[in-house]
């Protein structure tokens, strides 16, 4: 991909870097107006309807003897017998091409509402590079520029932003550590000590993009604290002698973990109360093999 010369700014450069980074790439679905369209034709089709109902009383009472036969008879209604198409049939040509209108766009909007939003970090990516990039203020200039949000009111970004190709949300914690490792490793490390030889992907306008491998050690790093957090839970457990105590720390532990799966990743409701079942299950089994025994002695 060529590098645009530094002069081009707004849609040009910006193109280039959607180009370039395609989660990044992120457009507004306009959904209430598309839902403002489809009300409309919503409305349009319902008085078509209503106007087809008293065609069709008033046809099947006139005193032509083919109006009479319309809703008997599909060939008269099509015309078919030298008398020409009447106003119901004109009437059933319209409501046809206004319904196939309105279900396509029902099935794109559908379709559109389905794409995914863009990451926090690649939205924040985005606002610091349309001001900061090159140190120069690229940022669009005209009333589509509020989609994007600005660095002074970062929030301000329109709700129905849609990116065509979304990295995989792996829950917020995950994308937080992912987001901070990457910045600090960025700032702290490759900044500091530029003779290291950090594998990184280069890109145009001095925009950085890590490989897999950075990225991966920072997944590596955020999926192991929910593993420390069940192994400190049996440290905990087996250093509390006392059984109330024990089962009201595994209480605790319980929904401290149904917290930290919906938080660490996207899980469903009926996952969430699996995985906590089985981990309860788990730590009643250890807590009732260290019950003392009989005799005074703590089973193995």
């Amino acid at each position: 991909m060529e590098k645009l010369p530094d002069n081009v700014k707004g849609y040009p450069k910006l193109s280039v870097l959607f180009g370039k980074f395609p989660h990044v790439a992120c457009y507004r679905k306009f959904s209430s107006l598309a839902h403002r369209i489809l009300l409309y034709d919503q409305a349009r089709i319902t008085y078509l309807e209503s106007y087809l109902h008293e065609l069709e009383k008033a046809d099947s009472v006139s005193q032509d003897d083919n109006r009479r036969r319309y809703a008997m008879d599909w060939t008269y209604l099509e015309g078919l017998h030298g008398e020409g198409q009447g106003m119901q049939r004109y009437l059933v040509g319209k409501i046809r091409a206004a319904l196939s209108e309105y279900y396509d766009l029902l099935l794109k909007h559908k379709a559109v509402t389905a794409i995914p939003q863009p990451l926090d970090c690649d939205r924040r990516f985005l606002q610091e590079w349309l001001v900061h990039q090159d140190g120069n203020d690229v940022s669009l200039q005209g009333r589509d520029a509020a989609a994007y949000g600005t660095m002074e009111n970062p929030e301000s970004f329109a709700e129905d932003l849609a990116v065509g190709m979304a990295r995989a949300d792996a829950g917020p914690f995950l994308n937080w550590i992912v987001d901070s490792f990457t910045s600090f490793f960025h700032r702290q490390i490759v900044e500091r000590f530029p003779r290291l030889k950090i594998k990184q992907m280069a890109s145009q306008d001095n925009v950085i993009a890590y490989n897999g491998s950075t990225v991966r050690i920072a997944s590596v790093f955020a999926t192991s604290i929910p593993s420390l957090i069940l192994c400190s839970s049996i440290a905990i457990l087996y250093s509390v002698n006392s059984t109330p105590k024990r089962l009201g720390l595994l209480a605790c532990f319980c929904i401290i973990y149904s917290i930290c799966l919906g938080y660490f990743s996207r899980p469903q409701g009926g996952e969430i109360f699996s995985s906590v079942t089985t981990y309860a299950a788990l730590a009643v089994v250890f807590v009732a093999a260290s019950l003392p025994s009989g005799n005074g002695t703590a089973t193995a």
